[in-house]
């Protein structure tokens, strides 16, 4: 299976909310750590003409997000321009274009960089959402909602369930956030 199939099967089995609302799929790193192995890797590389030389271990350990979603719009190429200019996965989403890549010949990499990406950067909930968080509309978040404790106006109150492999956060960051949560009440 290749990996267009293989994420357009797997993003069904995972949604979430973007910032309008709209339910909206999303791959989790960990479906993307089961595909990529270092056959794998090297099967794009070389089907590349002239053939690339991405090494296994960047893209394993700094770069599987980037590196997935340039294969996802067949933009491949692109991985050694990006990560020359520092460019890996802790940057990732991308709120803007890079200086790097402002210039009309990487136009159509930019485009769908930017439109596809969120699809493999849904939000992560770690200890470090508790300081100054700024989302993009089209970030996804792992969230399905359960039930409807309070729909009234202005207020809208739902339970949510965070998706088992977006879930980072311990008991003690629970306990912070529920406390949050009732203070803004």
């Amino acid at each position: 299976m290749d990996f267009t199939e293989y994420i357009n099967e797997r993003k069904g089995k995972y949604t979430g909310r973007d910032g309008h609302g709209e339910e909206r799929s999303f791959v989790p790193e960990e479906e993307l750590t089961r595909y990529w192995t270092k056959g794998k890797v090297n099967e794009i590389c070389k089907a590349h003409n002239p053939h690339l030389t991405i090494k296994f271990d960047v893209v394993s350990k700094l770069c599987l997000r980037l590196f997935s979603i340039l294969v996802y719009i067949d933009k491949v190429q692109y991985f050694d321009v990006l990560t020359r200019h520092k460019i890996s996965d802790a940057q990732l989403p991308l709120a803007e274009v890079p200086p790097v890549l402002n210039y009309p010949a990487y136009e159509d990499v930019v485009r769908d960089f930017l439109k596809h990406q969120w699809l493999f950067c849904p939000l992560v909930l770690n200890e470090a959402l508790f300081t100054n968080l700024h989302l993009h509309s089209d970030h996804i978040l792992p969230f399905c909602i359960e039930t409807s404790i309070k729909d009234g106006k202005p207020t809208r109150i739902v339970k949510i369930r965070v998706s088992r492999l977006c879930d980072r956060l311990n008991a003690v960051s629970y306990s912070l956030l529920r406390i949050t949560t009732r203070r803004l009440s």
